[in-house]
């Protein structure tokens, strides 16, 4: 059962404590964020109906966690940055540019933004793992 929590902007005057936030802005905004930090992995499905959405596209988990991404990253290039949506080659998100599925386990409390590098400018297709 997914719980959801708020995460407000910037991450340092956050609503939920974020340990290691060193980046201050997370891509959330109103998104709820969804706990799963009872699980050792997990899924963000993207595509959807509307073909540009992450679900969920902003989840909390423990260090260790396995996050598996899964959709046609050829439609949807995956990359790991920030704002604005820059491709950050130290992000343990890595780009993945094809393929249909790619797991990055976040060892490391911190703040990790994500975006779709084709629909992040003109769908808002980007999201944030919270590792804590």
């Amino acid at each position: 059962m997914r719980t959801s929590i708020w995460l407000l902007l910037p991450c340092a005057t956050a609503a939920l404590s974020i340990a290691g936030c060193s980046k201050g802005v997370s891509f959330c905004g109103t998104k709820a964020v969804v706990d799963e930090s009872s699980q050792s992995a997990v899924t963000i499905d993207f595509g959807g109906s509307a073909g540009v959405a992450y679900d969920p596209a902003c989840i909390r988990v423990k260090p260790g966690t396995a996050v598996t991404f899964s959709g046609n990253f050829a439609i949807h290039p995956l990359a790991g940055g920030d704002s604005p949506p820059t491709v950050d080659t130290s992000s343990p998100i890595k780009e993945t540019k094809g393929g249909s599925s790619a797991t990055f386990t976040l060892k490391k409390a911190g703040t990790y933004n994500y975006f779709c590098e084709a629909h992040h400018a003109t769908n808002h297709m980007e999201g944030t793992i919270v590792v804590q």
